[in-house]
């Protein structure tokens, strides 16, 4: 997600030119005003081994037209988890910089002791699904942000209701 502020982008990272816009994609043609970003996302946006990764790539250059970029602090402590080998902080970092700081349109939702006991009310109401407590915590921003659209390959969001963009 290297378009939400206007920092210089990591090189080495993203490698724009396996974009192949021969074969259209989901992503291809979508305008993006307000989503929500997941872990699945971001970390397939630096991962080139991710299945997702190409279609990450596309839907990153989606979010230059976005308006708002949403977030929680819980999705970003899994990518930092995720990408916390040496040779990949620097990409963790300049995401976490990006939704604290890098850009009005990013915007990273703090837990609250009572969000995260709603968040624990929904994970523990739910034992029928393999929900995370995080996904969980996403469920009740975009429910109160107003989010439809997801940038996730993560198939309990669809669960949940809304749209799993990658997965489309």
């Amino acid at each position: 997600m290297r378009n939400c502020s206007s920092t210089v982008p990591l090189t080495g990272h993203l490698n724009w030119t396996i974009i192949s816009t021969e074969h259209p994609s989901a992503a291809m043609g979508v305008k993006l005003d307000r989503v929500f970003v997941d872990a699945s996302f971001l970390v397939a946006t630096y991962n080139r081994r991710d299945y997702f990764h190409r279609i990450a790539l596309e839907f990153d250059v989606s979010l230059l037209s976005a308006r708002e970029i949403w977030t929680t602090d819980a999705v970003l402590l899994e990518v930092t988890a995720t990408l916390s080998q040496p040779s990949h902080r620097a990409a963790a970092i300049q995401v976490w910089r990006q939704f604290h700081g890098g850009s009005e349109r990013c915007r990273a939702v703090e837990a609250s002791t009572e969000t995260l006991a709603e968040a624990m009310e929904i994970y523990r109401s739910r034992g029928d699904k393999a929900w995370s407590l995080t996904d969980c915590l996403s469920f009740i921003v975009m429910e109160r942000e107003g989010l439809n659209e997801a940038l996730t390959s993560d198939q309990h969001f669809q669960q949940a209701g809304y749209r799993a963009l990658l997965l489309e």
